[in-house]
């Protein structure tokens, strides 16, 4: 018996439970076609790096299992007619046991967590950073204010004070208005 990877792409699309009930179906035909299955993962959803069938993201989903070479090309066949599979892809392992792919697996996504947790706490500390760098920015655009509002009382005051001081010129008269417009009309001027 010969050691094989199956890797299943579910669209992103369907809920948790649906891509539960996809991947019992593949279950079934794993095991229609008389494979022994070791392990199986959940990948995970990913963004796709193209739409494939309007889908934009994926829910990867992994099984290692034992089969005897003649049977591949009938599971192969399968789940191409699937038709809520957006992908598969069925590789022979041959430098590596199943057992060795499977703590490489689980150890890889061990290290993804360790890494999103570090990552959670710098993430945190420079939130906490930019937060404090923030405040103060806005302390310091407070104080910038302030000394703006400040003088522009002050030279709105002293505007107020010169327009109060200089003497207001009367306002034209309808008649005025109309003398200087007959006027101009009037002339060659224009």
């Amino acid at each position: 018996m010969q050691s094989y990877e199956l890797c299943v792409l579910f669209s992103g699309q369907k809920t948790e439970d649906e891509v539960d009930e996809h991947a019992k179906q593949i279950d079934a035909l794993l095991k229609e076609a008389k494979v022994e299955v070791k392990f199986t993962h959940s990948l995970g959803r990913k963004k796709l790096a193209y739409q494939i069938k309007g889908a934009t993201h994926g829910e990867y989903r992994l099984w290692l299992f034992k089969s005897e070479k003649g049977a591949i090309p009938e599971l192969n066949k399968k789940l191409e007619h699937s038709a809520f599979l957006l992908r598969h892809l069925i590789l022979k392992l041959e430098n590596i046991s199943i057992d060795q792919k499977i703590t490489s697996t689980t150890e890889t996504k061990t290290h993804r967590q360790t890494e999103k947790e570090a990552d959670g706490e710098e993430e945190k500390t420079a939130t906490n950073a930019v937060d404090s760098a923030n405040r103060a920015k806005k302390i310091e655009d407070k104080t910038t204010m302030k000394k703006t509002n400040d003088i522009a009382e002050a030279t709105d005051d002293n505007e107020k004070e010169k327009k109060a001081k200089t003497p207001k010129e009367p306002k034209a008269s309808l008649e005025d208005l109309d003398e200087k417009l007959d006027e101009l009309l009037g002339s060659d001027k224009i």
